[in-house]
């Protein structure tokens, strides 16, 4: 991300981003998932109906890289003021890049700061009676977001943003379980370069081709979503070139090294870059070290 993790850019702004550091963090099961409490008190006894109102789904796959958008608007059907926990697992490895809430008819996106931060920020803005949204990600890849308030006989927005790295196994892959009735759901999908298979929901479906770009669109109401999207990709080119929002081009290459003539001679020495960062500490750390021993064993550097 452009900022750092610590930089608490703009008090003022009542949206927080921030990661969570304990592994495990949250319980996983039904996502998204939407509860609600009365003032805040985690307890039955103050636990509210709150529904999915709305939900859209938005993906677009360039070479090996989604961008996923997800706008969820929160219906209150009751009298109180409530605040609202919603859940959602992401795809393995993705990467937040953007979360907004609704601040009157605008949607006002949020800034990064650390763990401690973010939650006593978030505690004063609401005994200031300011609307804020506390957002966070924990290593499990669960994104979850705490809003407040949301007033009786109406609702609030959040949309988010992330980007995944497709596996080059199992393609694409949006986990959705136990999704219970969406007031409106809908899914706009688009893949560009290569070719794709498609289930959503776990049923199997049919791509449009519009100039060379598979495109998917999907709206359902009072519907659920159980079994997610799987886009499962075959080979693409191996040269892609696509444009940044900023303008910019970028090529991505994939393809396979040109085999020598005979034995390569042994490198005279090798340089390892180690990534110690937090996010990695629930890689198979054992098995990339191994993987180095391995080579370092075949080439003998001088």
């Amino acid at each position: 991300m452009p900022c750092s993790m610590r930089a608490f850019v703009r008090l003022c702004l009542p949206l927080l981003l921030l990661p969570l550091l304990a592994s495990g963090a949250f319980a996983q099961g039904a996502s998204p998932s939407l509860t609600a409490r009365v003032a805040g008190i985690d307890s039955e006894a103050a636990a509210r109906k709150l529904s999915i109102e709305t939900l859209d789904v938005r993906v677009r796959i360039r070479g090996s890289i989604a961008e996923t958008t997800i706008t969820a608007r929160f219906a209150n059907p009751g009298r109180e003021n409530l605040e609202g926990d919603f859940t959602l697992a992401m795809p393995a490895g993705s990467v937040v890049t953007g979360y907004a809430l609704d601040i009157g008819e605008s949607m006002i996106d949020g800034v990064l700061v650390d763990q401690r931060q973010g939650r006593i920020a978030y505690e004063r803005l609401v005994r200031g009676r300011i609307d804020p949204g506390l957002a966070e990600v924990g290593r499990d890849n669960l994104f979850r977001t705490r809003v407040f308030p949301i007033p009786p006989g109406g609702g609030r927005t959040i949309r988010l943003r992330f980007v995944t790295p497709l596996d080059p196994v199992r393609g694409y892959v949006l986990p959705f379980s136990d999704t219970g009735e969406i007031g409106r759901l809908t899914v706009a999908l688009d893949v560009a370069g290569g070719q794709a298979g498609l289930s959503v929901g776990g049923a199997p479906q049919r791509w449009r081709d519009e100039d060379g770009v598979q495109r998917f669109t999907m709206e359902r109401r009072d519907a659920a979503l159980d079994g997610g999207i799987h886009i499962p990709m075959t080979d693409g080119p191996a040269l892609q070139v696509s444009r940044h929002a900023n303008g910019e081009r970028f090529f991505e290459l994939t393809d396979g090294a040109l085999g020598g003539d005979g034995p390569a001679a042994p490198p005279r020495s090798v340089a390892i870059l180690w990534d110690r960062s937090l996010s990695r500490a629930d890689d198979d750390l054992e098995a990339e070290i191994a993987l180095v021993r391995a080579y370092l064993e075949r080439a003998r550097p001088q």
